[in-house]
C-alpha cells in the first residue's frame, strides 16, 4: 500500500504538494488554481508562464521545482531573475521552505543544515557580494 502511495507522490505534483506543503497558512489546495495543476502536468523541458501579479507563481514555481528536484535523481534547479536579489529571495523564502516547512518535516533530511551566507551574488566577483 505504502509503495502505492508513494508511486502516486512521484508522479502527481499536484498530489504531493497537496500532502506535503501549506499555502498561507493552510494545506495546499489546487481546487481555487485549475491553471496551476495544468503547469504541474506539463511535461515539456520549459515552461513559459504569462501570469497576472498575485497569481500564485512563486508558490507554484517553488512546489514544482522541489517535486521535480525529489522526484528526478540527478536533476538541479536553476532560479533566474532580472537581478541577483530577487532569484536569491525565490530560493530562500520560498524553495527552501518547501523542505524545511514540509509536512512532518519529511524533506528537511534532504537539504544541507549548514547557514548559507545571506549575500546578494554567491559570485565572489560581485561587488555587492558581502
Amino acid at each position: 500500500m505504502t509503495e502505492k502511495i508513494t508511486g502516486k507522490l512521484q508522479e502527481d505534483g499536484v498530489l504531493f504538494s497537496e500532502k506535503l506543503f501549506t499555502m498561507r497558512g493552510k494545506q495546499m489546495r489546487f481546487e481555487d488554481f485549475p491553471y496551476v495543476r495544468q503547469v504541474f502536468h506539463d511535461n515539456a523541458r520549459i515552461v513559459v508562464l504569462l501570469w497576472a501579479r498575485s497569481m500564485t507563481k512563486t508558490t507554484s514555481i517553488a512546489s514544482i521545482l522541489t517535486h521535480k528536484l525529489i522526484t528526478n535523481a540527478y536533476s538541479g534547479a536553476m532560479v533566474a531573475a532580472p537581478r541577483d536579489k530577487q532569484a536569491w529571495r525565490v530560493t530562500k523564502e520560498h524553495i527552501r521552505p518547501r523542505f524545511t516547512e514540509s509536512r512532518d518535516k519529511i524533506l528537511l533530511p534532504l537539504i544541507s543544515q549548514q547557514a548559507v551566507p545571506n549575500t546578494t551574488s554567491m559570485n565572489p566577483k560581485h561587488s555587492k557580494c558581502r
